[in-house]
């Protein structure tokens, strides 16, 4: 059987760029009476009007602060049509983007916040508030599998946001975590250690960095860093009563035990996380998705085959629910689906789920990217298991071809030339074998994988 996580690029944690700017550990305070948080220019309606206007808009505020954002979407319709200037009205049509994007009304939610911003872009300090849209609209390009769009708003959002706004790390944050979802660990690391260097970090800022950092270190096998990581997110959110940072926290946990070959202590960890996420009215069905994804890995890896896709299926379906077919998020999930099946010799049904997800990865990344080559390899390992060892190792080749120009993944390199190895022994290749085994020792003198006890 396959070492089930070593090829995961994906995987969605607590939900990055929270909007709290509450200090770590304290709680969250309820909304000024400012407009929207902003510095806006002063605008000079009849008091009265003005009074409306903001108690209205405020009220909006604080139904978003405790997630009801029906309420919220209907106070913030309320305060545009009592708005008296365009500030007022940029204002509550960013408002009413944002919680129709809460909502999942996402064309309606872009078209309202297209409006704030060709408004807000005229303001003489129009640049903070842009920055506010720029990240809402960010993260609806991630949520379609726009990672490019996604990419450049965000880092537009962080030119326009002022430096010493609390608002800017949670930006950090979002774009760290979209580097980190691409395999881009060595920037995303950077990014989040920077975040966690800020003394001045609210409690969701600094949970969504640990668990980001957590992620990287179980993708690169440094199990004793990402152990600790998670851990320490476990810990904090246990006493801050965080039950959905707990669930994110435990389903990584649950996933670095696995990748570090003790699935006995696995299995407690992703059920308790499945328990906590399914029981939180605020976990999106992706979430879920992805700790019913790594209980599947779990029972891959015990060759519990009918286990495996009960829980895999599940999860496609709870991510194509939010995210569509051809999302990368789906696609990976079907690489895993593609690897059951050729286990089971459903090659036909591999192969079509592997071709599937080899274009979404190529469309979305481009063709030398590293969830191209987490793609090749599983259609490099779906013709082993149809006995096509030609196939299978042109499909190594040129996987391991496009791992090499991508620096910090040393790991996943090492996966590669040992699965090419493999298929090039029993294809007597020898001469291409010495060259691998060369490669790997110097790649082993530079990466020592920490191992659990």
């Amino acid at each position: 059987m396959r070492a089930t996580a070593a090829l995961t690029l994906f995987v969605f944690l607590a939900g990055v760029a929270q909007a709290s700017d509450t200090p770590a550990g304290s709680a969250p305070e309820t909304p000024d009476s400012s407009i929207g948080g902003y510095n806006l220019p002063p605008v000079m309606p009849t008091p009265a009007t003005h009074n409306t206007w903001s108690s209205v808009h405020n009220a909006g505020l604080s139904a978003n602060v405790a997630n009801h954002h029906d309420e919220a979407l209907t106070l913030f319709r309320q305060s545009l049509d009592l708005a008296r200037n365009s500030v007022e009205r940029a204002v509550s049509s960013e408002e009413i983007g944002i919680e129709l994007h809460n909502l999942g009304y996402t064309i309606e939610a872009k078209e309202s916040l297209e409006r704030a911003a060709a408004v807000l872009r005229t303001l003489p300090d129009g640049a903070a508030q842009m920055s506010k849209v720029d990240t809402v609209l960010a993260d609806m390009a991630r949520n379609s599998g726009a990672y490019p769009e996604a990419e450049r708003l965000f880092r537009a959002a962080l030119t326009e946001c002022p430096g010493a706004d609390a608002g800017r790390v949670s930006i950090q944050n979002a774009l760290a975590d979209l580097l980190r979802e691409q395999g881009r660990t060595g920037e995303a690391a950077q990014l989040f250690s920077l975040i966690l260097a800020n003394p001045k970090i609210t409690y969701h800022q600094r949970i969504d960095a640990l668990l980001g950092l957590a992620d990287i270190d179980r993708g690169i096998g440094a199990w004793h860093a990402s152990v600790g990581e998670w851990n320490q997110v476990i810990e904090t959110a246990q006493d801050a009563n965080d039950t959905f940072s707990q669930a994110v926290a435990l389903r990584g946990l649950g996933a670095t035990w696995l990748d570090a070959g003790v699935p006995a202590r696995a299995e407690p960890l992703l059920r308790r996380s499945l328990s906590l996420m399914q029981s939180d009215p605020s976990a999106a069905p992706e979430q879920i998705a992805v700790v019913l994804k790594s209980l599947s890995d779990l029972y891959s890896s015990e060759n519990k085959l009918a286990m495996a896709e009960e829980d895999l299926s599940k999860a496609i379906t709870l991510a194509r629910r939010t995210l569509g077919e051809d999302h990368p998020q789906v696609a990976e999930m079907g690489e895993n689906l593609a690897w059951i099946y050729a286990d089971r010799g459903e090659i036909a049904a591999a192969r079509e789920l592997s071709a599937h997800s080899l274009d979404v990865m190529a469309k979305t990344f481009g063709a030398e990217s590293l969830p191209v080559a987490g793609a090749l390899a599983t259609c490099a390992y779906i013709e082993v298991r149809a006995k096509d060892l030609n196939a299978a190792a042109e499909n190594y080749r040129r996987a391991l071809q496009i791992v090499r120009s991508h620096p910090d993944n040393q790991r996943l390199e090492l996966t590669l030339i040992q699965r090419y190895r493999d298929v090039l022994k029993a294809l007597h290749r020898n001469h291409e074998i010495a060259a691998l085994n060369t490669e790997a020792g110097l790649i082993s003198n530079n990466f020592k994988a920490q191992t659990l006890r």
